[in-house]
């Protein structure tokens, strides 16, 4: 029995990557055109500055889109695609929900 277990056979785009940018680009667009409400939020319930939330988002993002390659589960051009599949639903999402 093998210890590795495979668990999906395809990797073009990069579902990882794809999901975290789509969440990291579209908290960037709801805060870069916020009105307060989401700012106010952050600070009250979260206690951190909205910036150091945001970078941590961005942080978190670009790990999880590395390691995919790091740990073999992608090739790069895999994880740039699903880079930007994600940063591109996120534009359509914040245009489409009219934040």
């Amino acid at each position: 029995m093998s210890p590795v277990v495979h668990a999906d056979s395809f990797s073009f785009p990069s579902g990882h990557a794809s999901r975290v940018l789509f969440l990291a680009s579209l908290f960037h667009l709801i805060l870069q055109n916020d009105d307060g409400i989401v700012s106010d939020f952050i600070q009250r319930w979260i206690k951190f500055e909205p910036g150091f939330v945001l970078l941590g988002i961005w942080v978190w993002a670009i790990v999880t889109a590395t390691s995919r390659v790091l740990l073999g589960r992608h090739f790069l051009f895999d994880v740039l695609a699903g880079a930007f599949v994600g940063v591109l639903e996120g534009i359509v999402a914040f245009r489409f929900l009219r934040f």
